[in-house]
């Protein structure tokens, strides 16, 4: 029975096992306020990063077993491609970021690590004892966000929901239903501490969430333009690595919320997309066809 339901509603069981793994790791963690730095941490949100994964092996094994599996996972490692994806994968979110940071260094404001003579230190950098080459930390930083972050999410955003929903939709609608999705996905985040996320403030949350939200499913059109592109896992993979290093290097340092910064951070993510779809189109947002 359960494996008939799954057959017939692939999506929906999808994104349903994806929270359902994910919630059910992260909300203890809010509820125990756990120390970060403990291994109990560190095991419910590793749990919870995972979900979007796990919910993807087990709707293609239980619909499609073992071949459809292997299929799937090799399509993570599709690395071959001409070298302007890779331009685009790295270039383009750090091109969206950069634009804004700009700005706000032109107009004042504090400047980021990567402008700035502060030392690049993360915890994976302060545990195996580095602490002042800032170069090796971010190739450090660049790896674990890749597997941690882009082979834990991807697979199941892009791998999954992407080519399902563009069945009924065309790109733009499809990227904007999971952009949404993957936004709320995070929710829990903002009441962890020790998460990147997290805010103190949970009263005033709407405006940091509706901004997230919304730089999320405008985001979400790289993606899914380097997905049908290129057919391959890899390289929403590695734009979805460099997006999350820029933000460490690139976005500014601020004091309370950046409202300000957003807006201009949500304009450049505007024309780029708008320059996307004008060039490759709504439907599928590729010059590939079926």
């Amino acid at each position: 029975m359960i494996r008939t339901f799954i057959k017939k509603h692939i999506l929906a069981t999808f994104f349903l096992l994806a929270y359902l793994i994910s919630w059910i790791a992260w909300v203890p963690l809010i509820i125990l306020c756990l120390d970060p730095s403990s291994i109990l941490w560190m095991i419910f949100m590793t749990g919870g990063i995972i979900g979007p994964l796990l919910a993807s092996v087990i709707v293609i094994g239980v619909n499609n077993g073992k071949k459809d599996l292997k299929n799937f996972f090799s399509r993570i490692f599709v690395w071959r491609s001409h070298y302007s994806w890779y331009i685009a994968a790295f270039g383009t979110p750090i091109i969206i970021w950069l634009i804004p940071t700009l700005i706000h260094v032109f107009l004042g404001g504090s400047r980021p690590i990567l402008f700035d003579n502060t030392h690049y230190i993360t915890s994976s950098c302060s545990y195996l004892g580095i602490y002042h080459n800032t170069f090796l930390c971010i190739i450090i930083q660049f790896f674990t966000i890749f597997f941690v972050n882009g082979v834990a999410e991807e697979p199941g955003w892009r791998g999954i929901a992407l080519p399902h929903l563009q069945e009924n939709y065309n790109a733009v609608i499809s990227t904007i239903i999971i952009g949404f999705l993957h936004s709320c996905w995070h929710l829990p985040l903002y009441f962890i501490p020790g998460t990147t996320k997290f805010f103190n403030q949970p009263e005033k949350l709407i405006i940091p969430f509706v901004s997230f939200l919304i730089v999320t499913i405008l985001y979400s059109f790289i993606y899914t333009w380097l997905y049908n592109s290129t057919e391959s896992l890899f390289f929403p993979i590695l734009a979805h690595t460099t997006w999350n290093l820029s933000i460490d290097l690139l976005r500014p340092p601020t004091a309370g919320y950046p409202v300000g910064y957003d807006v201009i951070l949500i304009l450049v993510e505007l024309i780029v997309i708008s320059l996307l779809i004008f060039f490759f189109g709504s439907e599928k947002i590729t010059y590939k066809t079926d």
